[in-house]
């Protein structure tokens, strides 16, 4: 019967680009490496942008709530006073209404700006600010304070 017939080459792919002696895929249209890292880009800005934004707050709201032995009393009349429904919880209505009491209202911050700020506040996702979440927010790490 014979020597089986030598190995051919496969069949030509379009979305091959052979240079030198190595052959690589061209980069396709959808979402590919480029269009993953084009998305881990903006997710990482977004990410930079909220930490600055929190930073911000925080640091704003430290001016009004100074290191005394009445600290955690007054951050916890500061919360009630934000939480204007008495719901328990602040909402983006009354976040708006925190960012304008400490000099980052309207004019300093823009809608999605707060928005941004409040998505980063709202730690747990419910879409509200708990006691807690408005700790980390105000205290950050208590080195800050």
């Amino acid at each position: 019967l014979g020597d089986p017939p030598p190995p051919t080459a496969p069949p030509p792919d379009e979305n091959r680009k052979v240079t030198g002696k190595q052959t690589s895929r061209a980069p396709t249209e959808g979402p590919g490496i480029e269009g993953m890292a084009l998305a881990m880009a903006r997710a990482l800005d977004e990410r930079r942008k909220q930490k600055k934004l929190v930073r911000r707050l925080r640091e704003q709201l430290q001016v009004k709530f100074k290191r005394t032995e009445t600290l955690p009393m007054d951050l916890f009349r500061a919360f009630q006073k934000f939480d204007t429904d008495q719901s328990g919880v602040i909402d983006f209505d009354e976040f708006v209404h925190v960012c304008d009491n400490v000099g980052l209202g309207q004019g300093t911050l823009d809608n999605g700006e707060m928005r941004l700020l409040f998505k980063q506040a709202d730690k747990d996702q419910s879409g509200s600010v708990d006691f807690a979440e408005f700790l980390k927010v105000v205290v950050g790490n208590l080195v800050n304070l």
